[in-house]
């Protein structure tokens, strides 16, 4: 076989293994049809989805992390609870959701805005810190 040959075949099946590759992590995450249809539509956050006991529920998707979306409650003293994270890093989300259970969205944002995970500029806990200020500033302006 002549190297050129070679070279392509190599590329091919290294092209092959990315594209399963992200599949796999696609499908891993939870990505789901909706989420990708509200992320092609430019929806980053939905809120309120429902009114339980004085308490917003919001949804938000995130960027640049494992996890696709962050849900929550947040109270009128922007107390946020029942955090629960789609994807990602399930043990280490389940802490970070048990640890600031009950915060304020300005303790979580303190604590957690701009913390960055491996190469990237963000990680889920900065997501949830960005989502959680974002609902703060929506409760605001009613």
């Amino acid at each position: 076989m002549k190297e050129t040959t070679k070279l392509y075949l190599l590329l091919l099946t290294l092209f092959l293994f990315a594209i399963a590759l992200m599949v796999f992590l696609l499908y891993d995450s939870g990505l789901t049809v909706d989420t990708v249809k509200n992320m092609l539509e430019g929806r980053d956050f939905y809120a309120p989805i429902n009114r339980r006991e004085h308490k917003m529920n919001y949804s938000y998707n995130t960027y640049g992390t494992c996890s696709v979306r962050i849900d929550f409650d947040m109270d009128e003293d922007d107390r946020v609870t029942n955090i629960a994270f789609t994807g990602g890093c399930n043990g280490n989300l389940k802490a970070i959701s048990k640890l600031v259970d009950g915060w304020t969205a300005e303790e979580i944002a303190d604590k957690l805005l701009g913390n960055t995970c491996g190469p990237r500029s963000t990680s889920c806990a900065d997501q949830l810190a960005r989502a959680v200020m974002l609902a703060a500033q929506k409760q605001q302006e009613k």
